[in-house]
């Protein structure tokens, strides 16, 4: 029976390495331990830098049945089996100034030996490896290096005798949750139109985290801390603590009282009680034709000289509260009762909405009746004015 004693120690170091865009490795390789991969899986995480301060990029993948998030994380889009035990694929970023690099991945599953059980009569085995699968916390304070062990590995017979050989001690560094989860960017811009009802979507909110994402360290949850104005509800829209899409919660958007209201939203990690961050979502109210146009004052008398044409005989004064220069307040107006001579045309001064009716043609009946160059003359019309649709 042999026996071996070893001592595995494990240094840290820092040494400045300038900085090289692009990924990590050339080629990542992450194990399954089954040969059918379900939807949503996650393989794992390539690390990727084109040596900003940014930390999020856009992948694309040339097998579509895996994606590629922003940070790198690595999903199943469908339900596969990965034939003769792996699948290659590869996935492309890009570096600031828009050159493309590319990485291959490597996914392939771990085949487990199984031994029959004894039967009568002798029979011949192979030696098995006995060993240790040991943890150790990452970012562990001085001094360095650190010591495990002593770790006695080797290798035995089945019935539990050494043999000659030590196996390899994997030694895995265990996530901790050091990094708090970070939006995608400070200000989320969106908009919904006024009187929308509860349920409407505004728009989705994006956020990532560097942790272990199979872990409580990278799942995180959204949260709404304030809203300005808060009126007419100081909750007008809420926030899916999953997906990170804002609705509208509360009737009574009305752009004529706001038209913009600001969110203060959260990301916190450990499911929402741990690490967090806080980003604006700016939401703009859109106008709806919900305010008629309206005549003010709504009774007009004039003096019209006579044989004049294009002569401006009065100014239509109308008022609408929808947004000004818009397809919901622009006005176009007609005459509906009164003109049957077609003296008069009305048209739409664009800069102020108001109504310029003007003489069009000299009328043989006024001109009749004239008893000098300014005559008083009373027309009565009705004008009717609606949006331009």
């Amino acid at each position: 029976m042999y026996w071996w004693s070893i001592f595995v120690v494990v240094r840290f170091c820092q040494e400045t390495i300038p900085c090289q865009p692009g990924f990590s490795s050339d080629n990542f390789v992450f194990t399954v331990h089954r040969e059918r991969l379900q939807r949503g899986k996650i393989l794992g995480r390539v690390d990727f830098d084109i040596c900003t301060d940014q930390n999020r990029f856009l992948f694309i993948c040339d097998d579509n049945r895996f994606k590629v998030e922003i940070d790198g994380t690595i999903k199943v889009k469908h339900d596969i089996k990965l034939h003769h035990g792996r699948i290659n694929f590869s996935i492309h970023g890009w570096h600031s100034v828009g050159k493309k690099i590319t990485s291959r991945v490597t996914t392939e599953s771990q085949n487990i030996q199984m031994f029959p059980h004894p039967s009568s009569g002798l029979k011949r085995y192979n030696r098995q490896w006995v060993g240790h699968v040991f943890d150790i916390p990452e970012n562990q304070r001085a001094p360095f290096p650190k010591e495990l062990g002593p770790l006695t590995v080797h290798a035995a017979f089945i019935n539990g005798t050494s043999a000659e050989d030590p196996m390899i001690v994997i030694v895995f560094v265990v996530d901790e949750n050091d990094n708090n989860p970070e939006f995608i960017s400070n200000t989320f811009i969106g908009n919904v139109n006024e009187g929308s009802q509860p349920g409407t979507s505004v728009m989705t909110v994006t956020a990532t985290d560097k942790d272990d994402p199979t872990t409580d360290n990278g799942m995180f949850k959204f949260s709404v801390l304030s809203q300005t104005p808060p009126v007419p509800h100081p909750q007008m829209f809420t926030i899916d603590q999953d997906t990170g899409t804002i609705r509208v919660i509360s009737a009574g958007l009305d752009r004529e009282n706001v038209s913009e209201y600001t969110l203060i939203i959260k990301v916190a990690d450990m499911k929402g009680t741990g690490l967090s961050n806080t980003a604006t979502a700016s939401i703009t109210v859109l106008d709806q034709n919900d305010n008629a146009p309206q005549f003010n004052p709504t009774n007009y008398i004039q003096n019209v000289p006579e044989n004049a044409v294009d002569f401006e005989v009065v100014r239509l004064i109308v008022t609408d509260n929808d947004e000004r220069h818009t397809p919901t307040w622009n006005a176009k107006y007609r005459i509906v009762k009164g003109n049957d001579g077609g003296n008069f045309g009305i048209t739409a001064e664009p800069d102020s909405n108001d109504g310029i009716v003007k003489t069009i043609k000299v009328s043989a009946v006024i001109n009749s009746y004239c008893l000098d160059n300014y005559t008083r003359f009373c027309y009565l019309w009705h004008s009717s004015v609606k949006q331009v649709p």
